[in-house]
């Protein structure tokens, strides 16, 4: 291996251990914060429906996301990448949505209690999976051209961006903790 593949070998790394060091650090910042803020109560509602949407969002991109960037890597034609690319985003937003709505119906229909209108939190969620959805397919042109280093700064921006907006939308929220 040559000195230059290995230093970009050791910066790719480094690049994935901030990110990751960056969004565990976060966590015990912001969960304390978030519990004293919005009570145990409103918490376990919060946590339910990050889980909903972690899961809806898993399910919608149905793997799309390891395919693109296989099929990216594979060539060097940049009219061919930017079909993959546009075929990627134009079928995850589709299923971000159909997913979504699924997911909603889901949770109406158990009689979830979100302590919020349904129809505030569906938009939340429907906005949320698309957006995500359209990032993860950008990150995967990323890691298919082999550029995950930008992929991975915009991850750390993301991941702050996210844990900002949290703590804001929480305390806007008006739910105040005991």
């Amino acid at each position: 291996m040559t000195k230059s593949k290995r230093n970009t070998l050791f910066e790719s790394a480094g690049f994935v251990i901030i990110s990751k060091l960056v969004l565990l650090g976060s966590g015990f910042i912001v969960t304390p914060l978030l519990t004293r803020t919005l009570g145990q109560g409103a918490f376990g509602v919060f946590t339910f429906v990050v889980a909903i949407f972690g899961i809806i969002r898993l399910v919608s991109m149905i793997g799309f996301f390891d395919s693109l960037r296989k099929h990216i890597a594979e060539t060097n034609d940049i009219d061919i990448i930017s079909d993959y690319f546009s075929i990627g985003l134009i079928f995850t937003v589709i299923s971000g949505v159909i997913v979504s709505t699924g997911g909603i119906i889901i949770m109406v229909y158990t009689g979830a209690d979100i302590g919020a209108p349904a129809a505030s939190i569906a938009l939340i969620i429907v906005f949320g999976v698309i957006s995500g959805n359209v990032y993860q397919i950008s990150r995967s042109l990323f890691h298919g051209i082999q550029r995950e280093q930008i992929s991975t700064k915009i991850e750390i921006v993301r991941n702050i961006l996210y844990l900002v907006l949290t703590v804001i939308g929480g305390v806007i929220g008006g739910v105040q903790g005991h």
